[in-house]
This record gives C-alpha cells, sequence and structure tokens, in this order.
C-alpha cells in the first residue's frame, strides 16, 4: 500500500498509515472521479437558504432521540433493538454549556454515550443520526479504525437524509437541501486539499494545510463514498443487510475500510467518486442551486476579452 499522492512527507513515522489514512489505490482514483464531474453548486446562496429553511417545524429534544431509534428500524427493523440496547449502555446526554460552545447542533460520541447539542433545526436529527453510527460500533473488544469511524457515523446519517425525504414534505426538501448542502461542503474540502498538493508538493511543517489533508481521509472521503453504499445497502435481501450491518458495526479494529466497501459493493472506485459528483450535480439542478463551474485559467492563457 503507498500512501504519497495525498499527504505531506511529514506524516511518514507519526502514526501506522492502515489505520488512520485511505491509500493512494483507492482515494487516488476516487478523487479523480469526483473531480471529473465538475459540480458546480451556488455554495453560499445553498448555505443561506439551508439555515433559512430547517427551523420549521422546530424539532424538540425527545424528537430527535425518537427519530434515531426510527432511522435505525428503517435501516432494518431488527436494528432499533440494537440501537436500543446500544443507548441503555451508552445513553445520550446534553452537551454541557461549557463544551465546545460554537457548536449549535451536534456533538460527539465517545465510550461515555452521546453527547449533544440541540438548536431545534432540522440539523439536530440529522446530526444525532450521525453519532449514532459511531454509538453502533462502541461495546466491541477494541475501538474501530481512524479510517473506519466515519464510514460508519456517515452511514447512520446517509440513513437519515433518505428517511426525512420518505418523510414528504416539507421535511423532504429540507433534507435534500441540507444534504446537499453537507456533501458540497466535503467535495470543496477534498477540491482544496488537492490544491494545496498542487501548490506545495514538497512542502513540509505546513500545520493548516497537514491538516486539510488529514481530514479529507475522514469525513469528506467517508461522506462522498456512502453515498455509492447505501445506495447499494437498499438493494440488498434482509439477510444481506444484516451481515453488511454486522461488518460495518461489530468488527472492531479488524474490520478495515477495504472490508466495508468490498461488503457494501463498491468495488469500483473511480464510479463511485463520479457517481457522487453526478448525483449532486442533478440534485443542485433540481433544486435551483447548479452553477457552471469556472474554468481555471492555464500558465500562459489570457484572458477571453
Amino acid at each position: 500500500m503507498t500512501y504519497e499522492r495525498f499527504t505531506w512527507p511529514m506524516w511518514k513515522g507519526q502514526g501506522n498509515p492502515e489505520t488512520g489514512l485511505i491509500e493512494d489505490a483507492v482515494l487516488g482514483p476516487f478523487v479523480d472521479g469526483l473531480r471529473e464531474a465538475k459540480i458546480g453548486v451556488q455554495v453560499k446562496e445553498l448555505n443561506k437558504v439551508r439555515n433559512e429553511i430547517i427551523r420549521d417545524p422546530k424539532w424538540t429534544w425527545d424528537q430527535t432521540k425518537e427519530f434515531t431509534r426510527e432511522v435505525w428500524a428503517h435501516i432494518l427493523p431488527a436494528q432499533r433493538d440494537r440501537y436500543d440496547s446500544m443507548h441503555a449502555r451508552f445513553p445520550t446526554d446534553m452537551l454541557p454549556d461549557g463544551d465546545a460552545p460554537h457548536m449549535t447542533s451536534g456533538g460527539h460520541c465517545g465510550d461515555e454515550g452521546i453527547k449533544f447539542r440541540c438548536d431545534g433545526s432540522l440539523s439536530d436529527p440529522v446530526y444525532m443520526a450521525h453519532e449514532s453510527g459511531h454509538l453502533m460500533a462502541l461495546g466491541q473488544a477494541d475501538h474501530a479504525r481512524r479510517n473506519v469511524v466515519e464510514l460508519q457515523a456517515f452511514f447512520g446519517q446517509e440513513a437519515a437524509y433518505g428517511y426525512l425525504i420518505g418523510k414528504g414534505e416539507p421535511l423532504a426538501k429540507q433534507a435534500r437541501i441540507h444534504r446537499l448542502d453537507e456533501y458540497s461542503r466535503l467535495t470543496m474540502h477534498i477540491n482544496q486539499a488537492v490544491e494545496l498538493l498542487g501548490e506545495h508538493k514538497d512542502a513540509e511543517g505546513h500545520s493548516k494545510e497537514d491538516s486539510a489533508l488529514w481530514y479529507m481521509h475522514g469525513h469528506p472521503f467517508a461522506g462522498l463514498v456512502i453515498i455509492s453504499a447505501y445506495k447499494n445497502f437498499k438493494q440488498m435481501s434482509p439477510a444481506q443487510k444484516a451481515a453488511a450491518l454486522e461488518v460495518l458495526y461489530e468488527g472492531g479494529s479488524q474490520t478495515t475500510y477495504h472490508d466495508i466497501l468490498g461488503t457494501f459493493g463498491v468495488d469500483d472506485m473511480r464510479k463511485a467518486g463520479l457517481d457522487a459528483a453526478n448525483h449532486l450535480r442533478d440534485e443542485a439542478k433540481a433544486l435551483g442551486f447548479w452553477k457552471a463551474p469556472e474554468a481555471k485559467a492555464t500558465p500562459g492563457s489570457k484572458p477571453t476579452p
């Protein structure tokens, strides 16, 4: 396995790349497919509309927690019982005011369960479902790998979007706009990281840039590749779904992202990247947030009069 294309040289010797990074043979073709489609989204307008429409109806704390149970039943009926069991062992509590004061909706999940802050918007059930994906992997002999945990969480988040969309208006449109905004920003993170590499290919010690590159191996890759994984999951039989969820959530540190992607039928990484980009482009057009991507000038080129 090689880890040269999407990292700074400085990561070497500072950890095990097999548990923290996505290897070039997987991330490379995925990024190539994602960037080939040339997504164009009116990001500022999309984010503005998202923040305006997701606050009506208002979500209470109890509604958000109950919705999360329903999401797991929607994924597979038996999963609600497993969620209830995990929730009993690792309860969900409100995030204390002094923790992460910048956070309005969201939280984190650890060995003590989910700690979450609500703001009453649609972000609450979406992000709670994300954290519940982490919750479902707790209780194993050891923790899941760093390059696996966000696949677990984004599976829950993608399922939440699907469940909300199935509930009809106004939740369906709110969920589609929220989802497009979230995944468009993940795409932007990948594009920015790739551009940083192009500008500073041989640089070392740039902490901000290094952080951006590490990040793309987590949330952006997981959030966008799960689009294909969840789509394939929905086509499985109940027995196949149960087996796939066991691989995703019950393997501890022994489960690799290769195991998960293979189980969920994501074996052509370039196609997975292209499918994610095409889906976001189609959604942007359908929801009225599409714009033609700006062509970047090549060295030595002159502006068109």
